[in-house]
């Protein structure tokens, strides 16, 4: 299967939409940022700060959409993965990941 080309200029995409407040943190995100102790605020500055991760990027055909994964240190030096989403809308986060916990 041919996957659709991923975004030009992701991490630029990604500092804009943050830096204007034009994203959304999806549910799940919400849930997963609360139980693995990464607020959200932290989340926001890995997605400013953090370097895209590649090859943790995944194609969703039910969605048709890229998934893209951007790693960094959280402020207080927790290692931190973010997974966002370009949708008609604009950026979504779509999960939070704690690194350094173990659950």
């Amino acid at each position: 299967m041919k996957y659709p080309p991923k975004l030009d200029r992701l991490m630029q995409r990604i500092f804009d939409a943050v830096d204007r407040g034009e994203y959304v943190v999806s549910n799940h995100a919400y849930e997963r940022a609360t139980d693995r102790q990464v607020p959200i605020p932290h989340a926001e500055y890995v997605l400013r700060h953090g370097f895209h991760e590649k090859k943790k990027d995944q194609f969703k055909a039910e969605y048709q959409a890229w998934r893209y994964a951007i790693r960094g240190k959280s402020p207080d030096h927790v290692n931190v993965r973010i997974v966002v989403a370009f949708a008609d809308d604009g950026l979504m986060i779509v999960t939070v990941i704690n690194l350094d916990r173990k659950d």
